[in-house]
């Protein structure tokens, strides 16, 4: 294993975290030489693991699982950091006629050092990610490789780029691994959803008949659209009936959004992935 300069992840990562000691993080920025990749790598904090729960066929889809262990203290973050951060991405090396479908990310956790909110994990998470085989794909003897970047992030920030070697020939994968991330990933909402920003205030309206007399107070809300929301200011959410309405303001300087997703979360209604087009505000109220 080798270390080297931080590269374009770390000049991103000081781009989008605010905290102090960037220099010190940056120049301990771990990059693990491709050369050694794995099944399983250590990043100073985090130890990541990929494993295949079937082997593969041609026409096929199959599931890898794609696993971090967070050393007590540290966290790494969501498809949304929040305030600062960046997420952990994944790129791929396959062999031909194969093609890798999007992460599917468990419900994260929500940080807040020093007024800066973040959405992350800690202890362990696993992403599990859809292979799919063409008819005529062939992989008798090959491998895939994924390549992660992260942030693993106590105090101070260490971006590290890691590459995992999976074999495509065999699972090697417990079950158990891929029903413990199936079992922490977010239900889709069927029921009816909208987007409305009013103001600075932007709204999310979700009715179901399985809200009926939640409690508000046990909810809570995980943007996943990044860089819309001022998480300076707390956000809301109220039931009424069948209804659930999460209140949040708008950051100074929110992109523009067509669509906007989001996590709700309860101990009764479980976990559920909202997505909603938004809808525009008459002029008088924008």
């Amino acid at each position: 294993m080798k270390a080297s300069g931080p590269g374009a992840f770390g000049k991103a990562m000081a781009q989008h975290f605010p905290f102090g000691l960037i220099t010190l993080a940056l120049a301990l920025a771990v990059t693990i030489d491709p050369c050694l990749a794995a099944s399983s790598v250590t990043a100073d904090h985090v130890t990541l693991s990929i494993s295949l729960e079937s082997a593969t066929a041609p026409d096929k889809t199959v599931w890898a699982a794609i696993t971090q262990t967070i050393a007590p203290g540290w966290h790494t973050y969501w498809r949304n950091p929040g305030d600062s951060g960046l997420p952990t991405t994944v790129s791929w090396k396959l062999p031909s006629g194969v093609i890798a479908g999007e992460p599917l990310w468990p419900v994260p956790e929500q940080f807040v050092t020093d007024a800066i909110v973040n959405f992350g994990y800690r202890d362990r998470a696993i992403l599990i990610v859809p292979l799919t085989m063409t008819r005529t794909t062939s992989v008798h003897g090959t491998t895939a490789q994924a390549t992660l970047s992260l942030l693993e992030c106590e105090h101070i920030c260490l971006p590290a780029t890691v590459s995992l070697d999976l074999d495509l020939n065999r699972h090697s994968g417990s079950p158990a691994i891929f029903a413990k991330a199936r079992a922490a990933l977010p239900r889709t909402f069927n029921g009816s959803v909208s987007a409305t920003s009013t103001k600075n205030i932007l709204t999310i309206t979700m009715n179901s008949n399985e809200f009926r007399d939640v409690d508000a107070s046990t909810l809570r809300f995980y943007p996943a659209t990044p860089s819309v929301i001022n998480y300076g200011v707390a956000s809301q959410i109220d039931a009424v009936g069948t209804t659930i309405r999460w209140h949040a303001v708008l950051s100074r300087s929110a992109k523009r959004f067509n669509r906007f997703e989001g996590v709700l979360s309860g101990p009764r209604i479980g976990s559920l992935t909202v997505s909603a087009v938004l809808e525009s505000a008459p002029a008088s109220e924008r």
